[in-house]
């Protein structure tokens, strides 16, 4: 069975995706608790730290039945304050003398050495990410998540406890902060938006930094969650990390200046890593390696480190991605085999293996499985083709008589249209367009549905205007996907409340209701108009929703608390009455 998007993320990043909570296990807490933190951050202008850092962490499929590695990063981050005012801090940020393993095995990445900028709120919230423009996607998304990793969220004038909705590569999450002795401040990650993400295991402590420095002194990280993907596969992830400040490090003169010199150097590894891949013919025993891989996993089962073996083939040489189309169409492979390579071809992610997946996606010699899978991973390559979404375009007119083939190929033009926004290709206003188009195309429900879908997987704002317009549409079935694509356009949150106000229909109060959590960073109206509607909301899915809404922003809205106590004394549904009594009553 194929990997959904987020488990990939979680394969490609290894604990980037996972990690996120913190645990110092040298420096134990002792002693009484203080009522605030010790210190605040304060982000001085020129600050300039390197820290040492190290991430292990093993990734098993299935209960390692599918697979299973263990993955290894060590190296240093450089990081220094350039700018601040009052919307917050830049920072530039960069990984040097990165070393990196899989099962023991050495695997340079000299691109995680590129210089990035970071610009974070003064509260310590990592906002917007800025790469060169040459880096790959699939290097950016682990670039940000290994910072993501180490976030602490510590607001102006936070008490003794606060609440927080932060994001990693697995989606939006709640995390719940206390103060500890001597100003450690302890975290804990409660529960993903979506319920496919489950979290496991979540202790953190933190230090903030002292003697003039910004960001942090110190930190461990462990942690373990459990992703379901949408075929029932489960991948286990635990991570265990460490971050210690060394030293101050060399100042950059302005960001300009760290900029031209570390991208001058991306550019031309890039450059050196795209000449040797097209200088690099396949040869006869590439082609028997090739053969004796899928041999081995088609008679043992068991993925290993397949993937890792057959990408390295496939980046090396390219043109061995023409036989996986072949190979997967004659029919004797295992299921775990045919998805595998594909999946592969999606990792490798060469124009020839582009080619390849939409081979398997258009020959009537493949499964409808597999041609499922070929288009939801071709969906997902780092670096899309042209001919990719042309093709994909074509699916998506097959309708008439392949709905499914043609919901799923919108779908993957909505995950190209992301890469193509992040990396700010000119293709991407066509893509856009398209899905303008089809959003005011006549359509079913259904396939309306579909269409917005692909227009969240976007995450563009500027499609809000766009879906919002389909919170009128005539059936609950459009109303509810235009609530559910809102929840991940940045900028949707007062479309959602003011829809939320005027909507009947229980099912669409509840995708409203669930896309106010999913969008994060509410306000006083929208904790307001929850506050007031729960107690007399009948759906119990919108109670429960509004429930979370309410439970994960008590530090920030207190009135929700009596609101909550007079629902658990009435509520009836078991779900909700465990989680309010949960949030409410758990021992700190």
């Amino acid at each position: 069975m194929s990997l959904d998007r987020r488990i990939l993320a979680v394969t490609i990043l290894a604990a980037a995706g996972a990690a996120g909570t913190l645990w110092l296990n040298s420096a134990a807490d002792t002693g009484a608790e203080s009522a605030r933190p010790s210190q605040q951050y304060r982000w001085p202008v020129g600050a300039n730290q390197r820290y040492a850092l190290q991430v292990d962490s093993n990734v098993e499929i299935d209960g390692g039945s599918a697979g299973s590695y263990a993955h290894s990063l060590a190296g240093e981050l450089r990081m220094q304050v350039f700018s601040r005012d009052e919307r917050g801090v830049e920072l530039g940020c960069q990984l040097q003398h990165v070393q990196q393993t899989v099962d023991g095995d050495d695997r340079p990445e000299p691109l995680l050495e590129s210089f990035f900028v970071v610009r974070a709120h003064i509260d310590g919230r990592f906002a917007d990410f800025e790469f060169p423009k040459t880096l790959d996607a699939q290097t950016r998304q682990r670039l940000r998540e290994a910072l993501r990793m180490f976030q602490v969220v510590v607001p102006a004038g936070a008490g003794e406890s606060w609440t927080t909705r932060e994001e990693d590569a697995n989606g939006t999450f709640s995390a719940v902060y206390r103060v500890g002795h001597a100003g450690r401040i302890k975290k804990s990650r409660v529960e993903y938006a979506d319920p496919s993400a489950r979290i496991l295991k979540s202790k953190s402590t933190a230090l903030l930094a002292t003697d003039g420095g910004a960001w942090l002194d110190t930190m461990d990280v462990l942690d373990a969650q459990r992703i379901t993907s949408k075929t029932g596969q489960k991948v286990f992830v635990s991570a265990k990390a460490a971050l210690r400040r060394i030293s101050n490090a060399p100042a950059w003169t302005t960001t300009a200046t760290a900029r031209l010199a570390t991208e001058a150097t991306a550019v031309r590894r890039v450059t050196e890593i795209v000449e040797q891949k097209q200088t690099r013919a396949a040869t006869d025993a590439d082609r028997e390696r090739v053969r004796a891989l899928i041999a081995e996993l088609d008679g043992s089962g068991k993925l290993g480190d397949f993937l890792a073996k057959m990408q390295a083939l496939l980046d090396d040489c390219p043109e061995l991605a023409d036989m996986i189309p072949d190979r997967i169409a004659q029919g004797d492979l295992a299921d775990l085999t045919a998805s595998a390579l594909i999946h592969v071809l999606a990792m490798s992610g060469s124009a020839r293996a582009q080619t390849a997946l939409i081979s398997i996606a258009t020959d009537a010699r493949q499964t409808k499985q597999n041609q499922l899978r070929a288009v939801i991973d071709v969906g997902g390559v780092a670096r899309p083709q042209r001919i990719v979404s042309d093709h994909l375009w074509a699916l998506t007119a097959h309708r008439s008589f392949d709905a499914e083939m043609a919901n799923t190929a919108i779908l993957a033009l909505g995950r190209i249209g992301k890469t193509l926004r992040e990396q700010r290709s000119s293709d991407y206003a066509e893509l856009s367009e398209g899905l303008q188009a089809a959003l005011r195309a006549s359509m079913s429900p259904g396939e309306k549905s579909a269409v917005l879908a692909a227009v969240a997987n976007t995450r563009d704002p500027s499609f809000v205007s766009e879906a919002a317009i389909h919170l009128g549409a005539p059936t609950p079935q459009e109303r509810g996907a235009a609530a559910k694509a809102l929840a991940h356009l940045p900028g949707s949150r007062e479309v959602l409340r003011n829809a939320l106000e005027l909507e009947k229909d229980p099912y669409v109060r509840s995708c409203l209701a669930q896309g106010l959590v999913a969008a994060g960073e509410p306000t006083e109206q929208t904790l307001a108009l929850a506050n007031s509607s729960i107690t007399r909301e009948s759906d119990a899915d919108t109670r429960f929703a509004l429930a979370r809404y309410l439970g994960e922003n008590l530090e920030t809205y207190p009135q929700g608390r009596a609101t909550l106590e007079r629902l658990l004394e009435t509520e009836t549904n078991n779900r909700i009455r465990k989680y309010v009594a949960g949030r409410l009553y758990a021992k700190q």
